[in-house]
């Protein structure tokens, strides 16, 4: 019940005080496809996030060294991902194999954590960073691509649309994984960054048919 009266809290306050202001200006059908955008990528980071923190919490030994080792491994690696966007980001590439690699985990996670019980706390410590480095490497890279793809004044509503989403997934990952389990955390994941893909061929779509009218 307190998971479920926190997640309907952030989402009125998301509500509130970020898609309610866009409306009464009839800004929000024309920015609808940023907010989805970023709304989604937002929320399949933190999904993947809670869930690593949770699951890795027995192996590891306890949800301090978890959220520890998880937060490293995901901010250092995703912000190497997002430095290299410029040159790598291509997101036709990157987001099918954000996808596949989640589906991956939410597949073999459970079994692989059974399997590294019995090592050293080093060895599970770099086996934890190697596995999860690259997503994390990927993952960093859609937010700095997209926001090449909007205008100025669209850009605080990508960074508030963002952060309230890892705010509802924060708490959305732990219902998903409390009712079904910490797989379903995965998959979810990974059709949140489907649909932000289908999010950012339309604002792809946006930016050229732009670029051709002011053209002519």
């Amino acid at each position: 019940f307190l998971l479920w009266f926190l997640f309907v809290q952030a989402l009125m306050a998301t509500m509130l005080f970020v898609i309610a202001p866009l409306l009464p200006f009839r800004r929000f059908k024309a920015r609808k496809a940023v907010v989805g955008y970023f709304f989604f990528i937002g929320l399949g980071f933190i999904l993947v996030e809670v869930a690593l923190i949770q699951k890795l919490a027995f192996l590891l030994g306890n949800i301090t060294i978890s959220a520890s080792l998880v937060l490293f491994t995901m901010l250092v690696f995703s912000g190497a991902g997002a430095l290299s966007s410029t040159r790598l980001g291509k997101l036709s590439i990157v987001v099918p194999a954000i996808c596949l690699m989640l589906l991956l985990y939410s597949l073999i996670l459970q079994r692989l954590i059974s399997s590294l019980l019995g090592l050293p706390i080093a060895a599970k410590w770099l086996i934890v960073i190697a596995l999860f480095a690259p997503v994390a490497f990927l993952m960093g890279m859609p937010f700095p691509t997209a926001l090449k793809q909007i205008s100025e004044r669209e850009v605080p509503w990508a960074f508030a649309v963002n952060g309230a989403a890892s705010v509802l997934g924060s708490v959305l990952a732990i219902i998903i994984a409390s009712e079904v389990g910490y797989y379903a955390v995965f998959v979810a994941a990974a059709v949140c960054y489907f649909l932000a893909y289908l999010g950012f061929l339309r604002l792809s779509g946006q930016r050229n048919k732009a670029d051709s009218s002011y053209e002519a």
